[in-house]
Order: C-alpha cells, then structure tokens, then sequence
C-alpha cells in the first residue's frame, strides 16, 4: 500500500527497514545478544519483539482480541470490537509486562 510518506512494506515502527535494522544490531550488540547462528544471522529477530509483546501481553490478561488489534492483526468482526480508546485504556493497564526499561 503506496502513502504519501512512502511504501508501508518499507517501514517498521515507522523507521526504513534499513535504519531499522542498524538500530536493532546495535541494540543487541549493547546488550551482549548478538550471537549469530550457522547462517550468520543474528538469533534474535524483529520479529521476536512481535513474540514477546504478544505473550506479555496474554500472560497479564490481556484479552486476544485486544493484543491482536494493537498488533495490527485483522479479527474476528463478528465479535463486538472495541473502541480505539478502549484499546488504548487496556493498554495503559497492560504496559508494565512488556516495559523492560525506564529513565
């Protein structure tokens, strides 16, 4: 899908793919996670934050229904969906199983 900021293909977390990709090598470089497997690439992948907030989310309560919207995953329409402020008000409740760090 074509934006006027670009091709949503091309982006994560609203970064180019590229920048973020240097940004999560860094990151796990900084925390001492970058062993790499027999293919050289690194063991831990973007996708594994998808992972981990999805069963932080579920092991806090979280409703599915919930977690999947905020993950950008279609659902059920024949259940009653919630609200963007509802999403929002259930994430607030949430957020501490998926914060790992604060200044």
């Amino acid at each position: 899908m074509k934006t006027r900021e670009g091709d949503y293909n091309d982006l994560v977390f609203g970064i180019k793919v590229g920048s973020f990709a240097r940004m999560w090598i860094r990151a796990l470089e900084k925390a001492g996670l970058d062993e790499r497997d027999e293919k050289t690439r690194t063991k831990f992948h973007v996708h594994s934050i998808r992972k981990f907030f999805f069963t932080q989310m579920k092991m806090s309560g979280m409703p599915t229904m919930f977690i999947s919207l905020l993950m950008g995953k279609s659902v059920d329409t024949e259940q009653d969906r919630p609200t963007e402020e509802e999403v929002r008000e259930e994430y607030i409740k949430h957020r501490d199983a998926v914060t790992i760090y604060e200044d």
